[in-house]
């Protein structure tokens, strides 16, 4: 973290022991809120407590595969 209170997508991925790539698709997708300053994504800690909240109250968004079938009952 830096003065700031901000974290690297290194460190926010480490926080949520998650990969770098699974991060990167919870960017792309939008579960996260992040800061893009120049080049560096950085996250403060509101927006990790945000994403984890999300996550424990099922309302991350889920995508399934194009081909996926119904599962019968």
């Amino acid at each position: 973290m830096n003065k700031f209170g901000l974290h690297t997508k290194a460190e926010t991925a480490d926080i949520l022991r998650i990969s770098i790539a699974t991060l990167d698709r919870r960017i792309t997708d939008g579960s996260i809120e992040y800061f893009k300053v120049g080049w560096q994504v950085l996250f403060n800690d509101e927006q990790i407590q945000n994403y984890l909240s999300n996550c424990k109250n099922g309302s991350r968004k889920r995508r399934t595969h194009k081909n996926a079938k119904p599962i019968a009952a």
